[in-house]
């Protein structure tokens, strides 16, 4: 799996991504990670928008 490199990555996405203020692709683009791999890491942790 590649998520494994960017997890530090992933945790901060998560943050701003329940913060809501930036759409999804922003967050996306500024940490690098997949559209994908950030709806299944918020649905793992349970944050919804």
């Amino acid at each position: 799996m590649k998520c494994k490199k960017n997890r530090a990555g992933g945790r901060v996405a998560l943050e701003e991504f329940s913060k809501g203020d930036q759409p999804v692709r922003e967050i996306c683009k500024l940490y690098g990670i997949s559209r994908g791999s950030l709806y299944r890491v918020t649905w793992k942790e349970g944050v919804k928008r």
